[in-house]
C-alpha cells in the first residue's frame, strides 16, 4: 500500500512484491483498474534474435582436463558433437548459458587449425588453451528448469534484465514457464532494471507463448498487468530516488519517510537485521512489508551502487 518510503538515502536492492494475492487472477485483479485502457501492454513483435551461426569458445586444457564430449568424424572435416558429459564443455555451458555448446554442433576450427577432422582432434588432445570455433547446428531449445529459473531471478535482482532476456532465448516455447514462475520474475525485479529490456522480455515470452496459462483470456489479462505493474514500479522507484536526492534527510525524516540512521547486523546467510537507533519518526508511514532504500554509510546517496 502506498508509495514505498525512502529510508536513509539509497537502495542496494528493491523488489516488487506479488505474493499475498493467492493465484494469478487474484494478483492481477487487485490492480485491474490501473491498466485496462493502455493498448501498449499488448505484446509487439518478437524481440528475440536468432542464435549466432558460430560460437567462439575458449577452454583451458593446460592442466590436462578433458573436454567431456563424444564426437563423430562423419564428414572428415569437422567434429560433430554427439554427447556432452562432465568436463570443460559442461563447465562452459554452466558459465555461459547464452553461448552454450549443444549436441549437434560442430567444431570447425581449433587454435587456427581447420580442414580435416584429424587435424582438429590433434589440437583438442593437447594440454593447452583451446580457441574453438563452433558451428551452432544443434537445437538451442531447452525447457526452463530450476537452474535456469534461478539464474534469471539472480539477474533480475541485480538489475541485469538484458542477461535475463538472453537466458529466455534458450527456453523452448508452449507452456514451459508456469504462472507462478512468471509471478516470481515480477516479484524479483530490481529497481536497477531498465524498463525497455523488461518489457522486451515480457514481449518475447508472450510471442513464443512461454507461459502456461489456464486459458487465453487470463493469459492476456496477466501479461497486460505484468507490463503495467513493472512500468509503475520502476517509475515509482525513479520518483522516490529523485525525491530523496532533492531533499535533506532531516526533511524526509520529519515527513515520516526517512530514518536518519540504522544499525545493521547479519541475521542469517545474506540477510541483514536493520534496527532503528531510537524511535521511529513521528507520523511515520512505515508499514509491514514495505520496501526500503538503504545506503551504507547512512549519508550516502540514492543511486550510488556501492
Amino acid at each position: 500500500g502506498g508509495s514505498p518510503p525512502a529510508v536513509g538515502e539509497g537502495p542496494p536492492e528493491k523488489r516488487l512484491r506479488t505474493d499475498g494475492f493467492g493465484d494469478a487472477a487474484g494478483f492481477a485483479a487487485a490492480f485491474a483498474p490501473g491498466f485496462a485502457a493502455d493498448p501498449t501492454f499488448f505484446p509487439s513483435a518478437s524481440t528475440s534474435s536468432p542464435v549466432a551461426a558460430e560460437l567462439d569458445v575458449i577452454l583451458d586444457k593446460s592442466a590436462g582436463d578433458t573436454l567431456g564430449i563424444d564426437i563423430d568424424l562423419e564428414d572428415g572435416r569437422t567434429l560433430l558433437i554427439t554427447a556432452i558429459n562432465d568436463g570443460l564443455v559442461a563447465e562452459w555451458n554452466a558459465n555461459y548459458p547464452q553461448e552454450r555448446i549443444c549436441v549437434g554442433d560442430r567444431v570447425i576450427e581449433a587454435n587456427g587449425t581447420s580442414g580435416t577432422s584429424e587435424a582438429l582432434i590433434g589440437q583438442c588432445k593437447k594440454s593447452q588453451v583451446l580457441y574453438l570455433k563452433i558451428r551452432a547446428e544443434g537445437s538451442r531449445a531447452r525447457p526452463i528448469d530450476a537452474e535456469l529459473h534461478s539464474r534469471i531471478l539472480d539477474h533480475l535482482q541485480e538489475g541485469k534484465a538484458e542477461e535475463a532476456m538472453n537466458i529466455f532465448r534458450l527456453v523452448e516455447g508452449a507452456g514451459s514457464v508456469t504462472v507462478e514462475q512468471m509471478a516470481e520474475l515480477i516479484d524479483n525485479t530490481s529497481v536497477w532494471c531498465r524498463e525497455g529490456p523488461m518489457i522486451g522480455m515480457f514481449n518475447h515470452m508472450d510471442s513464443f507463448k512461454l507461459v502456461k496459462f489456464p486459458d487465453p483470456s487470463s493469459g492476456t489479462y496477466f501479461t497486460r498487468f505484468s507490463r503495467w505493474a513493472v512500468r509503475e514500479y520502476l517509475a515509482e522507484a525513479i520518483s522516490t530516488m529523485q525525491t530523496a536526492n532533492s531533499a535533506l534527510p532531516q526533511v524526509l525524516e520529519r515527513s515520516g519517510t526517512c530514518i536518519a540512521r540504522l544499525s545493521a547486523q547479519y541475521k542469517e546467510g545474506v540477510e541483514l537485521l536493520l534496527s532503528a537507533e531510537g524511535q521511529l519518526p513521528q507520523n511515520h508511514q512505515f508499514t509491514r512489508r514495505e520496501l526500503l532504500y538503504v545506503t551504507f554509510p547512512e549519508n550516502g546517496k540514492i543511486g550510488d551502487r556501492h
